[in-house]
């Protein structure tokens, strides 16, 4: 099955957000305190591209979809900030 990329997802916490790319790739914003932390993670080895799986698959609940524009508000956010990467 054929998926149309990016994908939004968020977990049930809201700490952490995704924008999955394919199915090797995806951005990560992850909360810590007041700040936002962004990873990229591109050419995924096998443990990430499992990762993504699960993200997509919602993982017995961990993972929620996201609206897009809820996701690059607070990349922006987060760039606009100096977020760490």
């Amino acid at each position: 099955m054929s998926r149309i990329w990016p994908q939004y997802r968020r977990t049930v916490s809201g700490s952490n957000h995704y924008r999955i790319e394919a199915e090797d790739r995806f951005t990560e914003l992850q909360r810590l305190g007041s700040r936002w932390i962004v990873h990229e993670v591109r050419n995924a080895p096998y443990p990430e591209r499992v990762r993504i799986h699960e993200m997509l698959t919602g993982w017995e609940g961990h993972f929620v979809p996201e609206e897009p524009q809820v996701f690059e508000g607070l990349l922006a956010e987060a760039l606009s900030k100096g977020a760490a990467s």
